[in-house]
């Protein structure tokens, strides 16, 4: 299955707190070559639903390697505890941590907790966590990012798209 993206609508706006401005994408949509032709749908939609098709999954949280938000889908059923960035803020970090251990490059942490799990999972410049009941299927989880591998490159494009022109700004 290939891909692309078309950014459909983006704004610039300025920062009350910083000055600065920042480009804010409104939305993307990608387009998946696959047997049965194109299809256009927003990114938001395919990882919508992905998210509907995986029994446990509460949320599907994209972010670059800052941890700034590129996309977010949660289910109805989905507590507003588990919608917190504090679980998808110190990835980065305890990635980089981890890595330190001297068996390579970390590229995924699992946490446990009471009520629900994260999975995160470093792929460059784009990360992706998903979060899941506690009872979920780990495993489905974990697997999951091969699902999203057709709109990896576009994301990573779309990352660094943004980065350059926040640069300019």
């Amino acid at each position: 299955m290939n891909s692309n993206f078309t950014l459909m609508q983006k704004r610039t706006v300025q920062n009350p707190f910083t000055s600065q401005y920042e480009l804010n994408v409104v939305k993307i949509s990608c387009h998946l070559q696959g047997q049965s032709g194109v299809r256009t749908m927003s990114i938001r939609k395919y990882v919508y639903n992905l998210l509907e098709s995986t029994p446990g999954l509460l949320a599907i949280v994209i972010t670059d390697k800052d941890g700034v938000l590129i996309v977010k889908v949660c289910s109805k059923d989905n507590p507003e505890l588990s919608q917190r960035s504090s679980y998808i803020a110190p990835f980065a970090s305890a990635s980089d941590q981890a890595s330190k251990l001297g068996l390579g490059r970390n590229n995924t942490i699992v946490c446990l907790y009471d009520k629900f799990q994260v999975v995160s999972m470093n792929k460059g410049s784009v990360h992706m966590h998903f979060v899941g009941a506690a009872d979920g299927n780990t495993g489905d989880f974990l697997t999951l990012d091969s699902q999203l591998d057709p709109i990896l490159p576009n994301l990573e494009e779309l990352v660094n798209v943004v980065r350059i022109q926040g640069d300019v700004l």
